[in-house]
């Protein structure tokens, strides 16, 4: 027979019961793959197209949501089979959704041969877009809703302990009581998870104490909150000008455990001043270590705004310390580079940072536009 040629079809031709099985078993398998997440229903998954850039030119993928979907979320927990658990799918499935997604991509998302999901520069460029999309998809659906005059949604926070004040929590529930349909939910973290839940997209922003520089976040909000002596009113140094780190030597010091920014940035100042501190109470607590101090009996060593309530009423007072490295530190709102915020949010954390100006002293504040 030649090429292209055809030969009549076989009228008496009848498919076996194995060939009538394959095509409801692959729909079910197909159907399994499919999230139950609103969310991606809404995105359409079965027609949405998504574009990976590789280096090549004219390089385009049409990508399904539901596979990325996946690989994100094995991801994020670890491993294929945590996903598993979570979306109530079979590993297998998910397994197979990842390898259909490489086939797609034309390259390894993950490396092979680990316990736990390591990613490739192609996998990172993947997660980075399904990042891009939800935030997109996020900040599309609230400020629809706004504009419909249904102002919802949820705003996440992430803040370090320096930041908590009764103050604080009135910013929040006057917000609330203006806008009833928004949920804040706010986690207080160390610098460093802070920072990682920033770049992750699993906060909106972040509110921090010295932030290193991270190529992956942008600051919003930089204020100078220099770190400063805290005394009670009675006590024996109130009146001075400013104190030196040798001069804290010889106080009952109460100071943050090691883990906190603040302490590594003292540290810092000892060892520029060759000065060693010798602190009596060390707490993983701020507000045991304001409580020490308000006793009298004590001092401690943090940034104005970290006692913004005690300072107000009049329980503490601040003393500078002369030194270079405590006072050029600096208080910081973070959100991840080039990320959209729905307006609800961008009005929230405005409101945010104008209290923190308005408490530091100080009048430059950066605004998200």
């Amino acid at each position: 027979m030649k090429p292209g040629w055809l030969l009549p079809a076989n009228t008496d031709y009848k498919q076996i019961d194995p060939q009538i099985a394959w095509h409801p078993s692959r729909f079910i398998e197909e159907l399994r793959t499919i999230p139950s997440e609103p969310m991606l229903h809404r995105l359409n998954i079965s027609d949405k197209i998504g574009a990976i850039a590789a280096n090549a030119e004219g390089f385009n993928l049409k990508i399904r949501l539901s596979r990325i979907h996946y690989f994100y979320t094995s991801y994020k927990l670890g491993s294929m089979r945590a996903a598993s658990d979570l979306l109530n799918v079979a590993p297998s499935s998910i397994s197979r959704q990842i390898s259909l997604l490489e086939n797609e991509v034309g390259l390894p998302l993950i490396e092979r041969g680990r316990r736990s999901i390591k990613l490739t520069e192609a996998g990172e460029t993947v997660v980075n877009y399904y990042r891009e999309e939800l935030a997109l998809e996020e900040a599309f659906q609230e400020n629809i809703e706004n504009l419909r005059g249904q102002r919802s949604g949820h705003i996440r926070v992430a803040m370090g302990e320096a930041f908590v004040s009764h103050s604080l929590a009135g910013i929040i529930s006057d917000f609330i009581v203006k806008h009833p349909g928004i949920q804040i939910t706010v986690d207080v973290s160390s610098t460093t998870d802070l920072m990682r839940m920033v770049s992750e997209d699993e906060v909106h922003f972040g509110m921090t104490f010295e932030a290193a520089p991270e190529p992956r976040l942008s600051r919003r909000l930089s204020l100078q909150a220099p770190i400063q002596l805290l005394v009670a009113p009675s006590h024996p140094l109130v009146g001075r000008k400013s104190v030196s780190l040798k001069d804290l030597s010889t106080e009952l010091l109460a100071l943050p455990a090691p883990g906190f920014r603040i302490r590594q940035v003292l540290q810092e100042a000892e060892l520029k001043e060759g000065v060693h501190l010798n602190p009596h109470f060390i707490s993983n607590s701020l507000a045991l270590i304001k409580d020490f101090a308000c006793s009298g009996k004590g001092v401690a060593v943090l940034p104005k705004v970290a006692a913004i309530g005690e300072l107000t009423s009049g329980e503490l007072l601040a003393i500078p310390i002369e030194s270079r490295v405590l006072s050029e530190t600096s208080i910081n709102v973070m959100i991840r580079r080039g990320r959209q915020l729905p307006i609800a949010i961008v009005t929230f954390m405005n409101i945010i940072c104008s209290n923190l100006s308005r408490w530091t002293g100080s009048s430059e504040i950066t605004k998200v536009r």
